[in-house]
């Protein structure tokens, strides 16, 4: 257990060529109170084997008495707005600089519990000895760290970008019917639906993939259907870049070997209805991607039998919740009340140069046209 005043010292280590995980990071997860999948060793090696090329970066690491009780990794690169180059650093792998690249939430650094303010404190410290213009801290949730890191940094000015992040607590309604505690408007969409495959096709059944490679080609499968949805909204599918597919066949086969993650189908009897992809740590199921099947009749709500189905399952094996993650969209909305704020920090160093670069878009700011939308993350509607 850490003191509240204690004093940390960072080990700091280039990222090097070779781009790989370190040994210490995996005790460190295993141990960490802040741990989530989007911090394990097997997300971060996939994510630095598709896009570390883009970047340089350290790994910083924070030890007492022989022990690890902290680190993270620091990418930097230099980012480039109106021509002017910005040295910028990216807590973790929250760096999504390519279009379409993977997302990461829960985001901050890995810490023994009670040395979460030390931790902060130092990385704080550490980044007033770097050079940098901007910093990117993605995808995080309000905690003792966040706080006291963003509070500690030699800062200028700061963008604030937030989401809802709903999620199903699952053992709220442990051995109770999951669905009804919907609404009636989405309890009757889900038994509609329900119906109406199966007097067309039969039962709707939920499957797991049973092997790694049985996984991987429910991934395909779910990588066609998600990409025949967005081209029908006439925009390009994740899926179909190669690095967002390599990715996640290197994280799906990562994760398998360490029983934290799921492929699962819902169907009809020979009628898929929709894939999920999810990750698991901790009692807590995080659904990350999904593919539906797209159906003419809009009284089929693909995604609302989908996730309902999979919810209750996950209920029915002991996990406690169903993390949604971030984007406040209508078919998150209906199938759970709960949620929690993820941020997204974009903090200009406080400088000469930061004053007037942040000052110029304060003022271009003001000047856009009130019908200009601002600029986001599109969210899309599974219903």
């Amino acid at each position: 257990m850490g003191d509240i005043g204690e004093t940390l010292t960072p080990t700091i280590t280039p990222l090097r060529a070779a781009k790989t995980v370190p040994e210490w990071w995996g005790p460190l997860y295993g141990n960490s109170a802040s741990a989530t999948i989007f911090l394990s060793p097997e997300w971060l090696q996939s994510w630095l084997d598709i896009y570390a090329g883009d970047f340089d970066g350290e790994w910083v690491r924070w030890t007492k008495d022989g022990d690890t009780v902290g680190g993270c990794l620091l990418l930097r690169r230099t980012v480039w707005w109106r021509c002017v180059p910005q040295p910028t650093l990216f807590l973790n792998v929250a760096a999504q600089t390519r279009p379409l690249a993977p997302w990461s939430e829960y985001n901050q650094a890995l810490y023994v519990s009670g040395h979460e303010q030390a931790v902060a404190a130092s990385l704080a410290l550490s980044l007033r000895r770097l050079s940098w213009a901007r910093l990117e801290f993605w995808g995080y949730v309000d905690t003792e760290f966040s706080r006291g890191f963003l509070a500690a940094l030699p800062a200028n000015s700061r963008q604030l970008r937030e989401q809802r992040a709903p999620y199903v607590d699952l053992e709220a309604f442990r051995g109770q019917d999951y669905e009804a505690t919907l609404s009636s408007k989405t309890r009757s969409q889900i038994r509609r639906t329900r119906r109406m495959y199966g007097d067309a096709h039969g039962p709707v059944e939920i499957e797991f993939a049973q092997s790694c490679e049985e996984a991987l080609s429910y991934l395909q499968q779910l990588a066609a259907l998600h990409n025949a949805v967005w081209r029908a909204r006439g925009q390009p599918g994740s899926f179909e870049r190669d690095e967002f597919r390599a990715f996640h066949q290197l994280a799906v086969r990562r994760l398998w070997s360490v029983q934290a993650v799921d492929l699962l189908r819902v169907r009809a009897k020979d009628k898929v209805i929709g894939y999920l992809l999810t990750f698991k740590r901790g009692g807590k199921i995080y659904c990350y991607q999904s593919g539906l099947t797209l159906e003419a009749d809009k009284n089929l709500k693909t995604g609302f039998i989908t996730h309902a189905t999979a919810i209750a399952e996950y209920a029915r094996r002991g996990f406690r919740e169903y993390d949604l993650l971030a984007g406040d969209v209508r078919y998150k909305r209906s199938l759970t009340k709960n949620y929690r704020t993820m941020y997204w920090s974009t903090v200009y160093r406080n400088s000469l140069f930061g004053s007037a670069l942040w000052g110029a878009r304060r003022l271009k700011a003001r000047l856009r046209p009130k019908t200009e939308p601002e600029s986001s993350e599109s969210a899309v509607d599974e219903e």
